[in-house]
């Protein structure tokens, strides 16, 4: 909930603004006290989640970080299966807290809809999906996938309501709070919970963040300067970042990349093997550009080269690389292609 903008607050109020026009007409309906304490309740609830699955409302599609890159896809949708760290992540595991956010509604649901168990099992079932769904129309309408699908968020949705669901049945009987098939539903609920502890058990803690692999937020105290970028070794991967980014270069990679620098200007950047002592580099049909050529710590078979294109004027973004040796021989030739 953090990063919200004026078109986020105006949302949340036309979401309030719909709760209280349920509550006017379930009062002039003549709903006692109670029954609009449970609407209003259910209702606040259902706006919060609303306001943390679809905001902050996207503007408009980010342009890509580096140049080439392909364009923000309308869906992103992930079928990986990975519960891990469900019950043992804590409460900075995004499946714990997706499992979490729904509880309520399996709870709340029932004091609102005089169903049995299986029409209630069925509607904590289709909640996932709900949400997951209504993510997918905001991208569509908004035209990039500003929000994730992800199955992972589908089952610990549905788990948490199915969760709330059982509660609500053990609470009901408890206190007898009002006449529902409260041991039909806990019926229901009890193997899922059970099982929902054994899949969580069963696939263990997750593994810890490893930051510098793909990610590079982690820089060192020591480190090297190359044109506009700060160049450095972590977890066997070279970093470069910038003000527009980071880019990973993975040893034994040759393939150059095409970048955008601090300065608006393209460059072509790669690696080249530590026998290399002359670089240079062609972007589209443009003519041979000098590339500056840097030694990083801790990576002793290769060297970074940043070559600065200028504005290039071109949307040829094919980029040729010839890398050579102290005698003037060739050590290769890479393309971006």
């Amino acid at each position: 909930m953090n990063r919200l903008g004026p078109p986020d607050f105006a949302f949340a109020a036309l979401l309030l603004l719909t709760v209280l026009t349920v509550l006017v007409l379930k009062r002039r309906r003549g709903s006692g006290g109670r029954r609009l304490l449970a609407v209003g309740l259910f209702g606040g609830y259902l706006t919060v989640l609303t306001l943390i699955i679809l905001c902050p409302l996207p503007g408009s599609p980010p342009e890509p970080a580096f140049v080439g890159d392909a364009p923000t896809p309308v869906l992103q949708i992930s079928t990986e299966l990975d519960l891990r760290g469900l019950l043992s992540g804590g409460l900075n595991d995004q499946n714990l807290q997706n499992l979490l956010l729904t509880v309520p509604f399996g709870f709340g649901l029932p004091f609102l809809v005089r169903r049995g168990a299986l029409w209630l099992t069925a509607a904590c079932l289709l909640l996932g999906a709900g949400l997951e769904g209504s993510q997918a129309v905001a991208c569509w309408a908004a035209g990039w996938a500003y929000r994730s699908i992800d199955v992972n968020d589908l089952i610990s949705n549905d788990l948490g309501a199915l969760l709330g669901l059982l509660l609500f049945a053990l609470v009901n009987w408890w206190f007898s709070l009002r006449p529902g098939p409260s041991g039909r539903t806990a019926a229901i609920g009890a193997p899922i919970a059970i099982g929902l502890v054994a899949v969580a058990v069963t696939a263990g803690p997750r593994p810890g963040f490893d930051p510098g692999i793909r990610y590079c937020e982690v820089i060192p105290a020591s480190t090297a300067d190359i044109d506009d970028y700060v160049v450095f070794e972590d977890h066997g991967v070279i970093c470069l970042t910038s003000s527009h980014g980071f880019l990973v270069l993975f040893p034994g990679d040759q393939t150059p990349s095409v970048e955008t620098s601090e300065r608006g200007t393209l460059n072509v950047v790669g690696l080249a093997p530590a026998s290399t002592v002359r670089a240079q580099a062609v972007l589209g049909n443009g003519s041979p550009v000098p590339a500056g050529l840097l030694q990083v710590d801790g990576v002793a078979d290769w060297l970074v080269y940043v070559a600065p294109m200028g504005k290039a004027g071109t949307d040829d973004l094919a980029a040729e690389v010839s890398l050579f040796a102290a005698d003037g021989s060739l050590v290769a030739e890479v393309s971006t292609q």
